[in-house]
């Protein structure tokens, strides 16, 4: 089955057929109607594919808010499985053993050190280190570039951007 855009090719291929070569009249009345019938296959290929574009959007909105579910529920199971882990660790440490066997499973704890800001103002300067971050600033290129200088390595590019309403 050919594609929208093969249609409309097919009917300009058959306008430039209605020009007799020998008189170089136009059959107006035929002109007249492969016009219409090129606007009627745009006008209707349009409003196909904006109804797939549509569609499509609908998909991707029905898979972020099944992402977003998803994503609840996993942190749901996570906090249980927190929960489930505290418990165990409070089970274990009723035997008094640094390792309970239990079946298959041996359970064992480790001891380890976390530094904990208990002063959400901290700014002992001693502990702060000083990170440097180079960020192109596109907008001075922007600006420098339309006033006609050159800049190695840069251009200004015009986009024709798709507006669907």
């Amino acid at each position: 089955m050919p594609s929208i855009f093969e249609n409309i090719l097919e009917v300009e291929k058959l306008l430039d057929t209605i020009f007799d070569l020998e008189t170089g009249e136009v059959d107006e009345e035929k002109e007249q109607e492969l016009l219409r019938l090129k606007n009627q296959l745009i006008s209707s290929g349009l409003e196909k594919l904006c109804n797939l574009r549509a569609e499509k959007k609908a998909f991707i909105k029905a898979m972020k808010e099944e992402e977003d579910r998803i994503s609840a529920k996993r942190k749901q199971e996570e906090k249980k499985l927190e929960n489930l882990d505290d418990y165990i660790l409070l089970i274990h440490s009723r035997s008094g053993q640094k390792k309970s066997v239990a079946g298959t499973w041996t359970i064992s704890t480790r001891q380890s050190t976390q530094v904990i800001i208990t002063d959400p103002n901290f700014a002992d300067k001693r502990f702060f280190r000083t990170e440097t971050v180079e960020k192109l600033d596109k907008e001075a290129l922007k600006k420098v570039l339309a006033t006609g200088e050159i800049v190695q390595g840069a251009a200004l590019q015009t986009n024709i951007n798709l507006q669907v309403k």
